[in-house]
């Protein structure tokens, strides 16, 4: 039903502009068209006093009880024999950003260190949570072990039949539930490394396109939607750009335009788009030996000792996204009144988010007392005091 509503706004939107069927192909007019719908269609639904128990983020309650329960390594006896594993991703990879009050930021902070400090929660200090989503953290894991596997090939000949120096199948490296699995057992340094590749990507994270990259890998970056409930199930995972066998679904007929969403219909036109896209390479390619006749010519009378630096080619590690989910991080901010703000596809759309639950219970000390989210026989106070010892002893250290 929005869907139609959607595609309603945006017929309106290119009305009267010319060359309407390429702009149609625009992600700004599907964006605005979608934001029109929500403001005038759903104006009810967002109201003032966002409805903070809908099932979306009921399961945030479910995450902060499992996890005070949650046994630390360090805490388990040297001769355990209890397999190794890791706390909650979305916690153990995140960052914080303290606001200084005069405009600029601080952002040498644990997240344990902010979240729940009685002294920032007094002095009202204004912060922003920021977490990698689903994608960042299965891409960056997924190239972390890739190089893993290359790097076997230095070991003995004899040794690499063993089976733990066997390479694992690259298939396997785009699987979600073997990466899960791998991000339970990862060591502690390499804990270190994945958070570093981690906060790398995010310093590198801006509005402005990057080098090589394409609309639609634009809107996976930037873009924001929430990862879809059955993500784990890899069954049915279809990328845009993909191309899939016959053509058919499993009834034997092709699905029509009509039966399309607009959002379904937004990335097949993406995806004809990337494959045009390469009937241009031909072009391409005769003014790059144009340019390679060039610089032969002009190397002959460069002087010898003329320091060049040469230009690193860009690495684009491929990104393992779960279905339906768009965006590599999302910022949380609280500010000094207490409100609190997120950028993720829940909050843009209900302004409420499971983030917001994880900061009001941790932080603000709100908690639950719906029947439909909390039992008479939870302690939420002792709930909240274990979450954070857990965060204190589990956090990934620069050193």
């Amino acid at each position: 039903r929005f869907g139609g509503w959607t595609k309603t706004e945006h017929s309106k939107l290119l009305e009267g502009l010319h060359g309407s069927k390429k702009e149609s192909k625009n992600p700004y007019h599907l964006i605005h068209a979608a934001a029109k719908a929500t403001k005038f269609h759903r104006s009810e639904t967002v109201a003032n006093s966002p409805n903070k128990l809908r099932k979306d983020f009921l399961f945030a309650f479910k995450v902060l009880k499992d996890g005070s329960n949650f046994t630390p390594a360090s805490s388990l006896p040297a001769n355990s024999n209890r397999r190794r594993v890791n706390f909650c991703s979305t916690f153990l990879y995140s960052f914080v950003t303290i606001d200084n009050g005069d405009g600029s930021s601080k952002s040498d902070f644990s997240l344990h260190e902010v979240i729940g400090n009685d002294q920032i929660v007094r002095s009202r200090t204004s912060f922003t949570w920021t977490a990698p989503s689903c994608s960042v953290i299965y891409t960056e894991l997924s190239a972390m072990l890739m190089e893993q596997n290359e790097s076997m090939i230095s070991a003995p000949a004899q040794m690499q039949r063993a089976p733990s120096t066997c390479n694992t199948s690259t298939e396997n490296l785009e699987d979600l539930q073997y990466l899960t699995v791998k991000l339970a057992e990862i060591s502690p340094l390499k804990q270190k490394y994945l958070k570093g590749a981690i906060s790398a990507r995010m310093k590198n994270d801006t509005p402005a396109p990057q080098a090589g990259e394409d609309v639609v890998d634009y809107l996976y970056r930037r873009a924001q939607r929430i990862v879809s409930v059955d993500a784990m199930d890899t069954s049915h995972k279809q990328e845009v750009g993909s191309k899939r066998k016959g053509g058919k679904r499993s009834g034997g007929k092709s699905k029509k335009k009509n039966d399309m969403s607009i959002f379904e219909q937004r990335d097949e036109e993406l995806r004809r788009d990337k494959e045009c896209d390469n009937d241009d390479e031909a072009a391409v390619e005769e003014t790059d030996a144009a340019n390679v006749n060039k610089a032969t010519d002009e190397e002959v009378f460069r002087d010898p000792d003329e320091v060049i630096e040469e230009v690193q080619p860009l690495v684009k590690k491929k990104r393992i996204r779960p279905n339906k989910e768009l965006g590599d991080f999302t910022h949380t901010q609280v500010k000094s009144c207490g409100t609190i703000t997120c950028t993720c596809g829940h909050f843009s759309f209900w302004r409420w988010c499971e983030h917001c639950v994880f900061v009001e219970v941790l932080h603000f000390q709100k908690y639950p007392t719906s029947s439909s989210v909390t039992a008479a026989s939870d302690q939420w106070h002792v709930i909240r005091n274990k979450f954070l010892q857990v965060m204190k002893e589990t956090y990934i250290g620069n050193n």
